[in-house]
Order: structure tokens, then sequence, then C-alpha cells
């Protein structure tokens, strides 16, 4: 059964790595062993703490993900974008047109 603590400890690395794909697939494999083979009842308390681990490691990877994905968002936008103050403390956001960059 220190097989099943192996396929855990390969998926906690993939999602490391950022590959969620191969965490995945890791996870599934995992969750076919358990089905088969049972878990014995020593191993059960390490193996639920390990899960656990996964999935707060998974959280933070999506927030992370997320806050990535936005901040990029901001950068785009903050590069389309101009802003100014006028005479009176107004600021003023004007857009400008951004061509897309072509990759040939």
């Amino acid at each position: 059964m220190a097989d099943l603590l192996h396929i855990l400890d390969r998926a906690r690395a993939e999602i490391m790595k950022g590959h969620a794909g191969n965490a995945l697939v890791g996870l599934e494999e995992f969750s076919n062993r358990v089905r088969q083979q049972g878990v014995p009842d020593h191993l059960r308390p390490i193996l639920r703490k390990r899960i656990s681990e996964l999935h707060e490691l998974a959280e933070s990877s999506l927030r992370g993900a997320r806050k990535g994905a936005a901040d990029v968002r901001a950068i785009i936008l903050a590069a389309r974008s101009l802003q100014t103050y006028d005479n009176s403390g107004q600021r003023q956001v004007t857009f400008t047109p951004a061509t897309v960059g072509k990759r040939y």
C-alpha cells in the first residue's frame, strides 16, 4: 500500500510544477487503486492527511492562477488606456486602440 502514498506524492509534485492535468491523472489512478484494493485501516489517517494537504495545495494553486489572470487583464487594460488629470484634478481615462500582435 506504500504505492498509494507514492501516487499521492507524485500528484503533489505535479501540482507544484503546475501540471494540473498530470496531477489529475495521478489522482484518478489513486482512486482506481483504492476502489480495487481498498485501504488498510492503519493507512487511513495518513491518506486523509495527504489528501487534505493536496486539496489545500490545489486551492492555493487555483487562487494564484486566478490572481495571475486578473493581473494580466489589468496590465492589458492599462496598456490600452491613457490616464491623465485635467486642470481641476479630475482623472481622465482615454482608451487607445491597440493592435493585436501577430505571430508568424
